[in-house]
């Protein structure tokens, strides 16, 4: 494992080759009482809305979700885009444009992003949805160190989403994907999204979260990864369609636990198989 964080660097090529990852990853003992014990799995304040508005999964231990854009840090792709943890580099990942939409690009958080971030989160329904807070730069910073921890462990993944302009204009920060709780051996991961408020209606979460499917399977299947669980509350029936066009079948109603998780969830798979 590395202990560095990724970097923000340059952004050099179009699209990203998926690889298979170079090295197993460590177990640890909270991924693996998690695999131990599903019924854990508790719904909760999920965050999205409207399509990828906030976080979409919920810790499998604790019931809790994990989970402008003007100018950020330039970016650069690195070709393979599984991520190999004896190395510091970042994963750099690409959703190609539509008729409708232009393309995404999918890195690592740093620490250039934190002004945009801070900005993203003035939005009243992502702040309503998501247990975070960004009062301030400081709160952005703390966040982003999270995101980066999560990488260095190798059990948490968490990918800035950019959007790319026609006009050669900045990158702009439009959500964040992540896949979380991974562990060697571990047959099962969860994925999260959220989408910021000016770039929802677009199909960002949906095309954010087939890139991350889909590197996440090709990155650790190998270890042991057979299926990835995305869960968002009953009523929030935006998510069940980015779910559905993913290929995250529902599987099952999670009971609510109220006061803080007061309505029921539903959870999704999608199976490497799929």
């Amino acid at each position: 494992m590395t202990g560095g964080r990724p970097p923000c660097l340059p952004l050099q090529a179009a699209e990203s080759s998926p690889s298979r990852v170079a090295s197993r990853m460590l177990s640890r003992s909270v991924s693996a009482m998690a695999a131990k014990n599903p019924k854990s799995i508790r719904p909760g304040p999920d965050g999205s809305s409207m399509p990828g508005s906030g976080p979409t999964s919920i810790s499998r231990l604790t019931g809790r979700p994990r989970g402008g854009m003007d100018q950020l840090s330039p970016i650069s792709d690195q070709g393979p885009a599984a991520y190999d943890p004896s190395m510091n580099a970042p994963v750099i990942l690409k959703a190609a444009a539509t008729l409708t939409a232009p393309a995404l690009v999918l890195r690592p958080w740093c620490a250039e992003d934190v002004a945009a971030l801070v900005e993203v989160y003035r939005d009243p329904e992502l702040r309503h949805r998501t247990n975070s807070r960004m009062e301030s730069e400081d709160d952005g910073l703390r966040w982003v160190r999270a995101q980066e921890q999560g990488w260095a462990a190798g059990d948490r993944f968490a990918f800035a989403v950019l959007e790319t302009a026609l006009d050669a204009a900045p990158l702009r920060l439009v959500g964040n994907v992540v896949i979380k709780e991974v562990a060697s051996g571990k047959p099962s991961a969860e994925v999260g999204y959220w989408t910021a408020a000016q770039a929802r209606g677009r199909g960002v979460a949906r095309r954010a979260l087939n890139t991350l499917t889909a590197w996440s399977f090709d990155a650790f299947q190998a270890d042991g990864l057979e299926c990835l669980e995305l869960l968002h509350q009953v009523d929030n029936l935006a998510s069940c369609r980015v779910a559905e066009k993913n290929g995250y079948q529902f599987d099952r109603i999670l009971p609510s636990a109220p006061p803080s998780y007061p309505l029921d969830g539903h959870l999704h798979i999608r199976r490497a198989d799929a």
